[in-house]
């Protein structure tokens, strides 16, 4: 979820966290950003739409 919201200050004693980096926390801002495009007009800016039979769309964060 920290990705997703921004939150990573509320889970300062995460093993799975850790500390987060400025990668890290731009990675969730990238996220979270497709995420609300994608609800709001269900498109994620430069991404193709989703395309089961077409694993070249596949987007991977990271």
């Amino acid at each position: 979820m920290p990705f997703h919201f921004g939150t990573f200050d509320n889970y300062p004693d995460s093993p799975t966290l850790g500390t987060p980096s400025d990668t890290e926390r731009a990675l969730g801002w990238s996220f979270a950003t497709a995420v609300a495009a994608f609800v709001a007009t269900g498109s994620a800016s430069d991404w193709l739409p989703y395309a089961p039979a077409v694993t070249a769309r596949i987007r991977h964060l990271g």
